[in-house]
């Protein structure tokens, strides 16, 4: 499984100062499940459970979230919770890449600990223009938001097809009609669009020269199922990519862009909650995520063209 994957390799790459790490906080209450560790370091995953059950009490949050802080008593960095897999919600997936994130934290931020790891960081989300003299003509994206955007504006594209499981559905183009009035634009321009619901996306993703994922795909477990066989340009992106990335790339993953924790995220999240539970704040602390996290870095492996 590629969790475990990540974890005995985060687990490696930080063995040094291991016994010393601890849990120190969580935020289930949030689009963005958020962790803090005792070194400082923060990490946050999309909680799909949170979106996908709108009928998730407080009560039931608040009882889930004191049990597993008992639980961290005899297991610090609830280790071994994680890796029962007790639990088949995806809040649990979010936890789990929530706390590999804090533990890869220090290192995605320490350029000469990267260079050890045969890993280089670039600040930004690499553009994709970066790919135009390297025989990119198809682009295919998972998920809505990302690079669809940025995508749908290059003039040297042939294609792009975005699939996310919203695209056919009424309600959410009533809702959010950004995304369609920015394919129409495309369209207009000459540009081929296709919007996919999941159903096409096999062949789409075949025939793409260049993929970006959403980085929610590690956290709702169909990474894997996505990754081409055959060597692509894949790019992993988002805020739950704040992984060690040395078994995404052996997988096929090129370009790793996270987005650096460098606040207190847990304590925002929990002052989100506290508002909206009051009924000021209708929104959650996800749907702000990129305004409290704005930097995002690029990680490729060294000599990556």
């Amino acid at each position: 499984m590629l969790l475990e994957d990540l974890s005995r390799h985060i687990q490696e790459v930080r063995h040094s100062d291991w016994t010393r790490l601890a849990l120190e906080d969580l935020c289930l209450d949030s689009l963005f499940l958020s962790v803090r560790l005792n070194d400082g370091s923060s990490g946050a995953a999309m909680n799909y459970d949170l979106e996908g059950v709108p009928d998730l009490t407080p009560a039931q949050i608040d009882h889930t979230r004191a049990r597993l802080l008992e639980i961290r008593e005899n297991d610090p960095l609830l280790w071994d919770y994680l890796h029962t897999r007790d639990s088949q919600s995806l809040a649990h997936q979010a936890l789990w890449v929530a706390v590999l994130s804090a533990l890869s934290a220090p290192i995605l931020t320490n350029a000469g600990r990267l260079q050890e790891l045969g890993l280089q960081s670039q600040t930004g989300r690499i553009a994709l223009r970066h790919f135009q003299d390297q025989g990119v003509g198809k682009v295919a994206i998972i998920g809505f938001g990302g690079y669809l955007e940025e995508a749908l504006a290059q003039d040297w594209l042939e294609k792009v097809s975005c699939c996310d499981f919203l695209a056919l559905n009424e309600d959410f183009q009533r809702y959010n009609p950004y995304p369609f009035k920015i394919k129409q634009d495309a369209q207009k321009r000459g540009l081929q669009v296709v919007y996919d619901d999941g159903r096409n996306a096999s062949a789409l993703l075949d025939e793409a020269d260049l993929i970006c994922l959403s980085a929610s795909t590690l956290c709702n477990g169909s990474l894997e199922a996505l990754l081409p066989p055959e060597e692509r340009i894949v790019i992993l992106e988002g805020p739950s990519a704040g992984v060690l990335p040395g078994p995404l790339f052996e997988l096929g993953v090129t370009h790793l862009v996270h987005n650096p924790i460098d606040i207190d995220f847990v304590q925002l999240c929990h002052r989100f909650s506290r508002q909206n539970r009051q009924g000021l704040q209708k929104i959650s602390s996800g749907r702000f995520i990129d305004i409290l996290l704005p930097e995002q870095r690029t990680i490729s492996r060294l000599n990556t063209p």
